[in-house]
């Protein structure tokens, strides 16, 4: 057995050996940032009647738990967070207005569709409120959910044509985040679809 003496003696020795051995060690690799897009698939929204208006998209309003990149889910607590490795590649309320101008255009419900600041005076304006927008995790199977508000405004007479709101779910395939966004594309397909038929129905 060594003596005591000697192993005092050697510990120090022990230490700068070992301790830049373990900085040598590679660094645990880091996990890497998914980041998603909306999407609207061409013909999403089928035709509706068409009016002969120029229909502004509005500034679109969101719950500020929303008015973010991160991808929002609730899970068994109930309480809302978000992803940490999961994102969007901006923030969805940013993303929805250039989606529903091309799926509207596309629709026929009206004679062009422009954003804001186009230069262009439109006679109707579409204004959405985001109230959800986020994962749930807690049914069986997970679903998305997405409620909005629409109202369709006569932007000269400041009168309000027609309102709506919806509260749409759609299932996810699998507990993923990546489910999670597949399944938010369809809720943005059934909002396209209704904010043309309510266009459709209202702008006389």
């Amino acid at each position: 057995m060594m003596p005591m003496s000697a192993i005092r003696r050697w510990l120090p020795i022990l230490c700068l050996i070992l301790v830049p051995a373990c900085t040598l060690l590679p660094p645990a690799p880091r996990q890497p940032m998914h980041r998603y897009r909306l999407e609207l698939a061409p013909g999403a929204v089928g035709r509706v009647p068409g009016r002969q208006d120029v229909v502004e998209i509005g500034p679109i309003r969101v719950f500020p738990a929303y008015a973010t990149a991160r991808i929002a889910y609730r899970g068994e607590g109930g309480g809302l967070a978000y992803h940490a490795r999961h994102r969007w590649v901006d923030a969805p309320a940013r993303q929805l207005a250039p989606l529903l101008a091309d799926a509207l255009a596309a629709s026929g419900c009206c004679r062009a569709v422009v954003l804001p600041g186009a230069g262009v005076a439109p006679r109707v304006r579409l204004v959405l409120n985001l109230l959800r927008f986020e994962i749930d995790y807690r049914p069986r199977p997970a679903v998305f959910r997405l409620t909005a508000r629409l109202q369709v405004v006569d932007v000269p007479n400041r009168r309000v044509l027609a309102a709506r709101r919806l509260s749409l779910s759609e299932p996810l395939a699998a507990r993923s985040p990546a489910a999670g966004v597949a399944a938010a594309d369809r809720c943005l397909a059934r909002l396209a679809a209704a904010a043309a038929h309510l266009l459709g129905r209202s702008v006389p």
